[in-house]
C-alpha cells in the first residue's frame, strides 16, 4: 500500500492539481507506477474536483478527523463529555 501526505501551502485548485500531477510525474523518473484507487481528503470540494479529474476512476472518502474535533469541542463546550463517555447511556449512543 502507498501511501502519501500533502501539505500545500495554498490551495487553490491549480495547487491540488500541480501536486497529483508532480507526484505521479516524480514517482515515474525512479520507475514506480503509482495508481491510486482511492483519496482520502478533507472537506474542500477543490481537492475532491481535483481528485477526480486528474483521476476519473478514483474514489475520493472523506477524512473525518476535523469533524469529529469539531463535534467534540462542542460536547466539551456543553458541558456533554462525561456523558458521552458513559457508553451505555442513550446521551452517549446519540452523540
Amino acid at each position: 500500500m502507498q501511501l502519501a501526505f500533502f501539505l500545500p501551502a495554498n490551495k487553490p485548485p491549480t495547487s491540488y492539481e500541480d501536486v497529483f500531477r508532480c507526484t505521479v510525474s516524480e514517482v515515474a523518473e525512479i520507475g514506480v507506477n503509482i495508481l491510486p484507487t482511492i483519496v482520502y481528503a478533507e472537506f474542500e470540494t477543490a481537492i475532491h474536483n481535483t481528485a477526480t479529474t486528474v483521476g476519473p476512476g478514483l474514489e475520493v472518502k472523506a477524512c473525518r478527523l476535523h469533524l469529529g474535533q469539531g463535534w467534540w469541542r462542542k460536547m466539551q463546550s456543553l458541558g456533554l463529555s462525561k456523558q458521552y463517555r458513559k457508553k451505555d447511556s442513550e446521551v452517549s449512543q446519540f452523540l
